[in-house]
């Protein structure tokens, strides 16, 4: 029986993509790169550190790398916490399960002071049992450490554990924690066959049904 749920928060809690083309714009045009839109879907799935770097060495502009990195992850705290909207069908979820007195956690790549950033714009930082960031553990995902580590402040087992996850590397992190996957990939993933690793594929949170996890 499922004890807890874990969510990703980057395209699955949130909708984070446009606003980081968006911080990246703004301050790679202070220290003198005007990028468009198109050019930043490049760099997507990139860190933030590899999206300077790569930047730097293909203009070879001789901005701080460091200072631009910390500029933009700053920028993108601020949209963030005046911005971000959940998912669709994210917040039925989570106030359901709250209800349901299960254990929720946030498991995200992203940095820790982002994820602080979402969940207090959308006013659940109090109700979260663990907020966990793959920066903090030894190996980002596909590998499961970021989800063992998860569980293990829960102090559940992993296979009591149901992920939510938007991509594939995040699925496969799941998995091998011998998690429960929910997958909700984008539009233009969500025929790739790789994704049938999870227990379930949905378009969107709306359609998840819960009470189906919850029978003994």
């Amino acid at each position: 029986m499922v004890k807890a749920l874990i969510f990703d928060m980057d395209g699955l809690m949130v909708d984070s993509e446009p606003i980081w083309r968006e911080a990246e714009i703004a301050v790679f045009n202070e220290h003198g790169l005007s990028l468009t839109p198109a050019e930043c879907k490049q760099t997507m799935g990139l860190r933030i550190d590899e999206v300077v770097h790569y930047w730097k060495a293909k203009t070879g502009l001789p901005f701080n790398s460091q200072k631009v990195e910390e500029s933009i992850v700053e920028e993108m705290r601020q949209r963030l916490l005046n911005e971000a909207k959940p998912m669709p069908g994210f917040m039925e979820l989570f106030d359901e399960a709250h209800g349901q007195n299960l254990k929720l956690s946030v498991a995200s790549s992203s940095y820790p002071v982002l994820i602080k950033a979402v969940t207090e714009r959308f006013q659940i930082t109090h109700k979260l049992d663990a907020i966990v960031s793959a920066s903090e553990c030894e190996f980002g995902k596909p590998h499961p450490d970021v989800f063992l580590k998860t569980a293990k402040i829960l102090n559940i087992a992993p296979i009591e554990s149901l992920v939510f996850e938007d991509s594939l590397n995040g699925v496969i992190a799941g998995k091998s924690a011998q998690m429960s996957v929910i997958a909700v990939p984008d539009e233009e993933d969500f025929k790739k066959p790789q994704f049938s690793i999870a227990d379930e594929t949905i378009e969107s949170l709306t359609s998840f049904k819960l009470s189906k996890w919850l029978i003994k």
